[in-house]
């Protein structure tokens, strides 16, 4: 199918012997009436979306062995959207030739194509064959059944259709039926030998029917079903109790593990995926593929059954200072979504131990249908409280906004908003330059850079990853902290020392870095604050602010810390006492919520504390002279 024009354009190719009725069909659709002389080959005729109720443009393409080469015949069934094999009803020989000739050229031709081209076996001139159904022959011994239904059972075509373009009988449904094939394959979903839906549907439908089991207890209830019908079917009313019941009466007679019965007093049935995938499959086996693809394609589905880039990376205009967070919406589904993990309904799935945290087992069964959680090592717990799963959102968010759209695509987000798109579970926040300018800003996580020495930048990380909620991984941490305008995230990464002059220097410490933390070992004395005080010299303005952070035990003498810190044009420090390393990580969110246009801070603060296994012997907060 051609998609470049603005609306889709199916090549519907007939192709048979000599007078088997080729040019007479395509004759008879587009005048209305049948038409007994007709030339050799039948020019291109193209239907309008309006006459065949389709969403496409149908082009009619004729052969004909009178004027055309098998060569040239064969160009033309490598460019064909559909292919209509058309032989006589009053022709044995011309039946022979499907098998014989025509099916191989097809095969021949379209071997290379990236998706199979749907066949249509056309048995034409049914009024002249006394065995055809207008002559009242029992269905199973018609010659549609006898001779058709073994090479559709074969998967060699995908659907038989008798016509008679005298007697103007089924001749619209037949190239109804070959479009129809073209938008709504079953070659991708469905399986000819076993005559089921094939692994690629059942995985589709597996993830279609976890984001409508609101419960998350492996059924759909009555609510849910009428859920999924009015979501997918967008001019369909619900269900009503009576078409309830005989949808599961279907299942109940096809399927022995389709339902469950819930142990309310009601005894109502609830749909089990076996039975909901039947249910899809049903519509498959009654000629109703259109169905079972509109749910698919709600969900994001092409033609492959792989997920649409349009669904799982909608497009996301991000400045190069600026930064991703979850949006209220992003937010209010994950919360939901834990919610719904922690509290099964009690009459299928046992509740978890505690109602804010989550078994592994149930964060494992929440990602089944995704390509899997990148942070699920660093969140892997017996237990995964609410605040750590939304930290770990929250951290994806900054760092990869692009996966967080195709994870909260594959869990429903998209289904479930009204923008129809997993963009809206973000916001971008804007430019930081513009923050730095209005010193004002809207950003709820803010990115810190750590870098000094070695046990110190992980002293540092490890405070991060010891708030409240926080999660910690390798070189990274994230955490919340409360200050006056409310609660804010820190998200702290550490920067290795070989790399950290390059880093601080480059243009994204200023666009993605909000603070930077200077640690120091303080058992290394004056030497160790030098060489971080050196590398703050590499800080751009205006630029992150700065905080520097004595970590071990020992001691320091303020008056040379201060004349350290002067020489180097930075304010002195002020001594605190008895303070915990958490108020640093505190520090960081304060200062990156008061916003100037360079490095300054108001109050440059130097606390010595002792913590249970980490003794803070300092933190500075500097600004640059007016003169560096």
């Amino acid at each position: 199918m051609e998609t470049g024009s603005a609306r889709p354009v199916v090549r519907l190719l007939l192709v048979g012997d000599r007078g088997v009725g080729k040019t007479t069909l395509i004759r008879s659709l587009v005048r209305g009436k049948f038409t007994p002389d007709v030339p050799a080959r039948n020019t291109v005729q193209s239907i309008p979306p309006e006459v065949t109720l389709t969403p496409c443009v149908t082009e009619l393409h004729d052969t004909s062995l009178r004027v055309q080469s098998e060569e040239e015949i064969g160009e033309e069934i490598s460019k064909a959207s559909v292919i209509v094999v058309v032989y006589a009803a009053d022709s044995p020989s011309s039946f022979a030739s499907v098998k014989d000739v025509w099916l191989p050229l097809i095969k021949k031709h379209t071997a290379r194509t990236a998706t199979p081209v749907p066949i249509v076996l056309n048995r034409n001139k049914v009024d002249v064959d006394p065995r055809s159904p207008v002559t009242g022959a029992p269905e199973e011994e018609t010659p549609l059944v006898k001779e058709c239904w073994p090479l559709c059972d074969s998967g060699d075509v995908s659907i038989a259709v008798e016509t008679s373009a005298k007697e103007d009988m089924a001749v619209a449904d037949l190239f109804h039926s070959a479009v129809t094939s073209v938008l709504y394959p079953l070659a991708p979903i469905y399986d000819h030998d076993t005559r089921m839906l094939n692994a690629a549907a059942i995985k589709a439908l597996t993830r279609i029917f976890t984001i409508f089991d609101a419960g998350k207890d492996g059924v759909l209830d009555d609510v849910e079903l009428n859920n999924f019908q009015t979501s997918c079917f967008s001019q369909s009313n619900p269900l009503a109790e009576r078409e309830l019941k005989n949808v599961k009466e279907v299942i109940r007679m096809n399927v022995e593990d389709g339902l469950a019965r819930a142990s309310s007093e009601d005894g109502s049935e609830m749909v089990k995926l076996a039975g909901f995938c039947f249910l899809n499959q049903l519509f498959v086996e009654r000629a109703k593929p259109e169905t079972i693809w509109t749910v698919l394609r709600a969900h994001g589905y092409a033609d492959c059954l792989e997920l649409v880039p349009e669904y799982t990376a909608p497009e996301l205009a991000v400045g190069l200072d600026s930064s991703t967070e979850l949006s209220d919406d992003g937010l209010g589904f994950l919360s939901e979504l834990f919610d719904r993990y922690g509290h099964p309904r009690p009459s299928t799935a046992p509740a978890p131990p505690r109602a804010d945290a989550l078994p592994e087992a149930r964060v494992a069964e929440m990602f089944k249908t995704t390509p899997g959680f990148p942070y699920s090592t660093m969140g892997a717990c017996e237990l995964l409280e609410r605040g750590r799963f939304l930290n770990l959102w929250r951290m994806l968010a900054a760092e990869d906004p692009g996966k967080v759209m195709e994870l909260l695509a594959y869990l429903g987000f998209s289904a479930a908003h009204p923008s129809g798109t997993a963009a809206a579970a973000l916001r971008v926040t804007r430019s930081r330059a513009i923050d730095w300018e209005t010193q004002s800003t809207a950003r709820t996580v803010f990115r810190c850079y750590v870098v000094g020495a070695e046990k110190a930048r992980q002293a540092f990380i490890h405070a991060v990853g010891s708030q409240r909620g926080a999660v910690e991984g390798v070189g990274s941490a994230i955490g919340e902290v409360d200050i006056a305008g409310g609660p804010r995230w820190v998200l702290a990464q550490e920067v290795s020392t070989e790399s950290t002059s390059r880093k601080l220097q480059a243009d994204v410490c200023t666009n993605e870095c909000d603070v930077v933390v200077f640690a120091f070992d303080v058992a290394g004395g004056e030497d160790s604050l030098t060489a971080v005080v050196a590398m703050a010299r590499d800080l751009v303005a205006p630029g992150p602010k700065a905080l520097v952070v004595g970590v071990g035990k020992g001691r320091l003498d303020t008056a040379k810390a201060a004349a350290i810190c002067a020489d180097a044009g930075l304010a002195p420090p002020i001594c605190r006492e008895s303070v915990e390393l958490a108020i640093a990580v505190a520090q960081v969110a304060e200062l990156a919520t008061e916003l100037s246009s360079d490095n300054a801070v108001d109050n440059t603060l130097y606390y010595v504390a002792a913590a249970a296994s980490v003794v803070v012997i300092g933190v500075y907060a500097y600004r640059r002279s007016a003169s560096s």
